[in-house]
């Protein structure tokens, strides 16, 4: 016959999972904030590379926007 657990074993089951799961959520929490951080600063980098790149080409404004079809 399966053994019954006691409201007690299981209330302290729920407690640990309940304790785990926030443990996991918070390092949810920062990896994501950690992630949107690289992402601000990919595009940064980005965006910086291409200013040079635009100053380099000494073309106008207007010919750098005709040349991308804005």
């Amino acid at each position: 016959m399966p053994k019954h657990k006691t409201l007690t074993v299981l209330e302290r089951r729920i407690e640990e999972t309940q304790a785990s799961l926030m443990r996991a959520k918070a390092r949810y929490d920062r990896l994501t904030q950690e992630l949107q951080a690289l992402h601000i600063e990919h595009d940064r980098v980005r965006a910086e590379t291409i200013h040079r790149a635009f100053k380099k080409s000494g073309k106008s404004m207007d010919e750098l926007m005709t040349f991308l079809g804005c």
